[in-house]
């Protein structure tokens, strides 16, 4: 027969309701037993962990057998469930804030975005139009140079021809 413990159902589950109202939602009979050490005093016994599993396991069977037992279902008095609420409200209602105001901003940097886009087409445009003006000049100065440079080669000839009659009116 096994020696008598010092750790008793009603630790180990006042243990267990500490562990689950602190958010761990199964604790192991490790996590029990780590959680009385820390508060026991200096150099007591505080049990094996097949102990501390026995007593979980009647934990357990409480829970089946519907004895009131609830794991990971910590039940919060109502005016610090209201409280809870209220704060989740505010958050959100914050959240939602931030959230509109970030919205806001960007909605007007895509106007500014967009404003500058217009500005740049426009301006594309305006250059467009004076090269295409540009180029219009340029051909019509090239057709001018090609007409005045034929007119000149006529000129040339003509007077190629001129002064050669005259040299041969002047012979005569």
């Amino acid at each position: 027969m096994g020696r008598k413990s010092s750790v008793t159902f009603e630790m180990v589950s006042a243990a267990f309701d500490g562990l689950v109202a602190s958010g761990v939602v199964r604790p192991s009979a490790k996590a029990v037993r780590d959680y009385l050490s820390s508060k026991a005093l200096p150099g007591a016994e505080i049990g094996s962990l097949g102990t501390f599993q026995k007593h979980l396991d009647a934990i357990s069977d409480r829970k089946i057998s519907g004895d009131g037992v609830q794991l990971g279902k910590p039940v919060l008095p109502d005016d610090l469930t209201q409280a809870a609420v209220r704060a989740i409200v505010s958050a959100g209602k914050s959240a939602r804030e931030e959230v509109r105001a970030e919205i806001d901003a960007q909605k007007l940097q895509i106007q500014e975005l967009n404003d500058e886009s217009v500005r740049y087409e426009q301006e594309f445009d305006r250059l467009n139009d004076e090269l295409e003006l540009c180029t219009n000049q340029k051909n019509v100065a090239e057709t001018l140079v090609v007409s005045m440079t034929s007119d000149i080669s006529d000129i040339k000839r003509q007077a190629q021809l001129d002064s050669k009659a005259r040299i041969l009116r002047q012979d005569a």
